[in-house]
C-alpha cells in the first residue's frame, strides 16, 4: 500500500493528512442509535439496605504553605475508615449448625 500513495516525503504525508481531515469534515455523521432505558428494579420493602457499621474512623487535615506562591495554602483531608458490611439475609440458605440435630 505504501507504494501507491501520492506524493513523497514529508509534504506528501502532510497532504494525505489534510485530505483525510478534509474528507472527514465534509462527511455527514451517521445517526447514533437511541440509548435504551435501563430496567429499574422494583423496590422490595423487605430488603431495606442497612448502612455498614463503622469500626474505626480517623480524620486528618494537613495544611502547608505553597512553595512558590505566598498566601496560598495547600490542604489535604484524609479519612481512614474500617467498616463491616452486613451481608443481606437470605432465608433460602441455612447454616450447617441448623441442619444437624
Amino acid at each position: 500500500m505504501a507504494d501507491n500513495l501520492p506524493g513523497e516525503g514529508v509534504f506528501g504525508w502532510l497532504g494525505r493528512q489534510v485530505g483525510y481531515v478534509k474528507k472527514a469534515v465534509k462527511t455527514k455523521p451517521r445517526a447514533l442509535p437511541k440509548p435504551k432505558a435501563a430496567p429499574r428494579p422494583s423496590p422490595d420493602p423487605s430488603a431495606s439496605p442497612e448502612p455498614p457499621t463503622v469500626v474505626y474512623r480517623e480524620g486528618r487535615v494537613e495544611e502547608a504553605e505553597h512553595p512558590t506562591q505566598p498566601g496560598l495554602k495547600l490542604r489535604r483531608t484524609v479519612i481512614d475508615e474500617v467498616i463491616v458490611a452486613k451481608p443481606p439475609h437470605d432465608p433460602s440458605h441455612t447454616s450447617p449448625s441448623q441442619d444437624q440435630p
